[in-house]
């Protein structure tokens, strides 16, 4: 009789957490029952398979917050406890916070999914880890921050990477463009970045090195691709003051981004801090090469081939796959005219990726070889692995 997995989430909307989620659910369920809890399904971008419960209880502010863990607590102990469920994987902090107050008669596993994350709730991984669950890390530098602070940990932490469906976004990324598509990427300096609009992406210091490259190659254009994230409108606004805000496209939601990625001449990340950035490896599957900040965590682990622990910079590095840059300063300034020495060394190792041709084919050749270890074929042995050891 197969065993029954639970997977918890907020939601199934567009983000990184909720991606990895339902790949997840596909994988398990070709041996596993597999139970998807979500606790508000508004709006489903991702496809999943098993049982979907969705609990109907989406996120509050004041006294209704507490009103509103305590009934996810209750539907999810009752939904756990009918369904016999065997193991319990959370994704997400509200999701993580639930399911800590419901016991279950097997382990529990937490998700930590970036380094925002760890800073806020190492403490609360470490209370899990000491009732005998299980945390995951979708990197291994963030893991090792982690073991910094809690060394006696290790038997509780585990880095296991996103899964990614390469055959499908190489699918994805030969689909056709429309006419007036075609038009807008006919140039071949073009740069790209998908991802929601917050703190943690930075976008105002790629728009302020936008407009350093712009003053060397006028026919460049960003591309920014995403929605939702508190700064959207404000970023939207930083760019509409722009000199160049006619090359500044704002693209929204995609459901298939990758044929965007794929057209494009370098994808940008200016993220400040990041766990396992998905948009970087899904840059790569779509052969565009990167430039990104060596943020904490995720993009030097993803650019270079083998992992360097504790690797930092103060000028750009050509990696394997990409260029990576010095981290930016947290600050949030949508000043256009507060330009740094960092808006300057993304904006060259931008040029240098746009200029550069032979650099270019070198990093297509080496993408092509660094990629498979983030595809589900690889990836999906281990999950499996690691999930059969614990239902053991």
């Amino acid at each position: 009789m197969k065993k029954t997995i639970a997977i918890v989430t907020p939601n199934l909307e567009s983000g990184g957490s909720e991606r990895i989620a339902s790949r997840l659910s596909r994988l398990l369920s070709e041996k596993y029952n597999v139970i998807f809890i979500v606790f508000n399904e508004t709006k489903k971008s991702y496809n999943f398979s098993g049982k979907l419960y969705n609990l109907n209880l989406p996120s509050k502010n004041g006294i209704f917050k507490i009103f509103v863990l305590i009934m996810r607590i209750i539907k999810l102990k009752k939904v756990i406890r009918n369904e016999n469920v065997n193991l319990v994987l959370s994704f997400g902090a509200p999701a993580n916070r639930a399911l800590s107050y419901v016991n279950t008669k097997g382990k529990k596993v937490y998700s930590c999914r970036g380094y925002g994350d760890f800073i806020k709730y190492s403490k609360f991984y470490h209370k899990q880890i000491k009732k005998n669950n299980i945390v995951l890390f979708n990197s291994q530098e963030l893991m090792n921050k982690y073991l910094t602070l809690y060394p006696n940990d290790c038997n509780g932490v585990k880095t296991l990477y996103n899964i990614f469906d390469t055959e499908n976004i190489i699918k994805q990324s030969q689909e056709e463009l429309t006419l007036e598509e075609q038009k807008l990427f006919e140039s071949k300096n073009v740069i790209i970045s998908v991802s929601h609009f917050s703190e943690s992406k930075g976008h105002w210091n790629l728009i302020k090195s936008f407009e350093i490259v712009k003053e060397t190659l006028p026919d460049a254009i960003l591309v920014l691709v995403g929605h939702r994230g508190n700064l959207e409108n404000k970023i939207k606004e930083m760019a509409a003051k722009s000199i160049y805000k006619d090359d500044i496209i704002f693209l929204g939601y995609q459901s298939n981004p990758f044929k965007y990625i794929y057209n494009s001449t370098v994808y940008a990340s200016t993220s400040l801090n990041e766990g396992f950035p998905n948009a970087i490896v899904e840059a790569l599957i779509c052969n565009c090469p990167v430039v990104a900040t060596n943020c904490l965590t995720g993009p030097s682990e993803i650019l270079f081939n083998e992992y360097k622990k504790d690797f930092s910079i103060e000028e750009n590095v050509i990696a394997d796959n990409g260029i990576l840059t010095p981290p930016f300063d947290n600050e949030v300034d949508f000043d256009l005219n507060n330009k740094s020495s960092k808006h300057y060394l993304f904006a060259d190792a931008l040029l240098k990726m746009l200029t550069d041709d032979n650099l270019r084919i070198e990093f297509k050749r080496n993408i092509n070889n660094n990629i498979i270890r983030f595809s589900e074929e690889v990836q999906k042995d281990i999950y499996l692995d690691f999930i059969d050891d614990l239902i053991k």
